[in-house]
């Protein structure tokens, strides 16, 4: 027998933010031409070594999460599917981050003429990412604090 899981608005809205955000300020950045007022090669840089803290930031944390032994943690363990939800929290934001890392570099390498489609494309393409990877990061980071400040 199958279970239905009910889904608040509250618990889809948690998981899903980070997309949602990233969607609108992509469409944003699409209808206001964003592209032209932006120099992209220096945009890319950035997020590389932005990205890049933030990798080495979470994986530093999933560490410690995984060795602490707070209350919070053992309360969330105890819950599986919290601590899964949890887990899966960090992971996302861990990828999202490891993929921007990875297309601002193969985005660097690329020498785009200066009107092209396929430069407005590359841009959207970074927009999106950049945005939900800060967002998925800020998800996780919050819920680090929130299971470190054991009360």
């Amino acid at each position: 027998m199958a279970l239905k899981k009910k889904l608040s608005f509250a618990g889809c809205w948690e998981n899903q933010y980070p997309l949602i955000l990233a969607g609108m300020l992509t469409t944003a950045a699409w209808v206001f031409h964003f592209n032209e007022w932006i120099d992209f090669k220096s945009l890319l840089s950035n997020l590389l070594v932005i990205s890049a803290i933030f990798v080495g930031f979470l994986g530093t944390s999933i560490g410690i999460i995984f060795t602490s032994s707070s209350k919070r943690i053992e309360w969330l363990k105890v819950r599986g599917g919290l601590w899964n939800k949890a887990i899966n929290f960090f992971r996302e934001a861990f990828s999202l981050n490891l993929l921007l890392c990875i297309a601002s570099l193969i985005f660097i390498s690329i020498s785009f003429p200066d009107e092209n489609q396929i430069k407005q494309l590359a841009f959207l393409t970074i927009t999106f990412s950049s945005t939900s990877a800060l967002l998925a990061f800020h998800r996780a980071i919050r819920l680090f604090f929130i299971v470190l400040l054991d009360r």
